[in-house]
């Protein structure tokens, strides 16, 4: 079975796009996020306004942290490469490599 062109085209260049350092930075970002706002959204609709009041006012604590910890998400995100350049280093016709991030000092 034969792949279009085009189809190799468009696999190529997503697969490209999504090993890109800004793309793994956003991926932590928001995988933070969500590790935050998701127990929130989750909460049962029996829940009494105060509860609830407690519970958004501690997530927004908890996000206004998250915006400091730069260097956790840079951490991350060169730990991911790591693991991503490794698991395709062990594909022997792979050659494809995760953007490694740059730091500026």
């Amino acid at each position: 079975m034969t792949t279009k062109p085009a189809v190799r085209v468009k696999a190529k260049s997503y697969t490209e796009a999504m090993l890109k350092c800004e793309t793994i930075l956003t991926a932590q970002v928001l995988l933070r996020i969500f590790e935050e706002t998701s127990p929130v959204s989750k909460k049962k609709n029996r829940m009494d306004i105060l509860t609830a009041h407690r519970l958004v006012k501690e997530t927004e604590g908890n996000l206004k942290k998250c915006v400091r910890a730069v260097e956790a998400v840079k951490k991350a995100a060169d730990s991911f490469v790591e693991w991503a350049n490794a698991k395709l280093q062990e594909k022997d016709d792979c050659e494809v490599k995760v953007q490694a991030l740059v730091s500026k000092k």
